[in-house]
């Protein structure tokens, strides 16, 4: 397809060059989060469900999370500005960057500059991702094995979850006494997990700050207090392997699989379905990018009581993947709280004859 002198991937490539400009333009609402713009949806509400890439490699590059929906710069244009018709994004997107009366000798130095540009940002994407995932496996392998009787196991407790008496798996959960956090530019303790995928192979660090006092541990008064660092789509921690103690690819037919958001949640659904593989996969919207051995037929999807209307559209769509690929699927939630920790900690207070409302 082609628009006049201009290749539509030429076109999508000058558009990607000046994603911090167009970001603004088409969706104002956006807020710059590091190397992307994250709005609520393509209506252009606030929020963070779809992410665009404005720097690096892909830039131009969008995914809305909750619906599933993604593409280039101009699917983007298409998708604010014209309902999707693809023919009106590239005549807009033409004129935008001044394409309509260009000289044609101009026009080939420009596409041979966005080219070169292309390269380079392909080059240091690369060099990023590798000293991200160097930082992550650093920051794992620097953490504690051991658990119990550390400020992670008394935060554990405090929620309601007691290691000793769980069959978990333990490479996955490491305490982390001097972890760096970025949000306070200091060191504190942490819960440190780490995310793999399917092949069981690392991709990030999850960590949980702690505060710890004599009396508890609690999470860290921050306003992100579960980090990541490395990327983590597709990824998973793996709470429980299950009654085999097999990693997930290489599951045995018939296994059941439950898939959860949170490191606590996971376990807290441990607690009540030991023989099962419990993965965490960090955040609703990555429920739909796991990707599950053939062998594994029924998945079992636990969803937190406060979720919104994208959230919803990002477990629908993952159900519909699963479904796809021939498995069951169900969705379970907790009858009381926020997700099952909370009904778990609900639980612990009625054993200790606390009246809970």
């Amino acid at each position: 397809m082609k628009g006049g002198l201009v290749e539509i991937s030429d076109l999508a490539s000058m558009l990607a060059s000046k994603m911090d400009v167009l970001v603004h333009r088409l969706l104002p609402n956006g807020r710059k989060d590091g190397r992307e713009w994250k709005v609520g949806s393509l209506a252009g509400e606030p929020g963070k469900s779809l992410s665009i890439s404005i720097r690096g490699s892909r830039a131009g590059i969008w995914k809305d999370f909750a619906s599933g929906e993604g593409g280039d710069a101009i699917d983007l244009i298409a998708h604010v500005l014209f309902n999707g018709d693809k023919r009106q994004a590239v005549a807009w997107a033409k004129s935008w960057l001044g394409l309509d009366n260009m000289d044609p000798e101009r026009l080939k130095q420009q596409r041979r500059q966005v080219q070169k540009r292309k390269e380079e940002a392909e080059r240091q994407e690369i060099e990023r991702q590798e000293k991200i995932k160097r930082i992550a496996q650093a920051c794992f392998d620097g953490a504690n094995k051991r658990v119990l009787c550390t400020a992670v196991d008394r935060y554990l407790l405090g929620r309601a979850i007691d290691l000793k008496n769980l069959v978990y798996n333990s490479d996955f959960l490491r305490f982390h006494s001097m972890c760096f956090c970025k949000e306070t530019n200091s060191s504190l303790p942490a819960m440190v997990a780490a995310i793999v995928n399917d092949q069981n192979q690392f991709l990030a660090a999850h960590r949980t700050y702690l505060n710890v006092q004599k009396v508890s541990v609690t999470k860290a008064d921050l306003a992100q207090p579960k980090k990541v660092i490395g990327s983590y789509a597709g990824g998973f921690i793996e709470i429980s392997r299950g009654q085999t103690g097999l990693p997930l690819k290489d599951a045995r037919p018939g296994e059941k699989v439950i898939l959860c958001e949170g490191i606590e949640d996971g376990l807290s659904l441990l607690t009540a379905k030991p023989d099962f593989r419990v993965l965490a996969v960090v955040s609703v919207s990555n429920f739909q990018n796991i990707k599950l051995p053939e062998n594994i037929h029924q998945v079992i999807i636990a969803v937190d009581n406060d979720e919104g209307h994208q959230a919803k559209r990002a477990v629908d769509a993952a159900i519909t993947n699963f479904i796809s690929q021939g498995k069951t699927v169900c969705k379970i939630s907790s009858p009381v709280g926020k997700d099952f920790n909370d009904y778990l900690q609900h639980l612990s207070k009625e054993k200790e004859g606390y009246h809970v409302r």
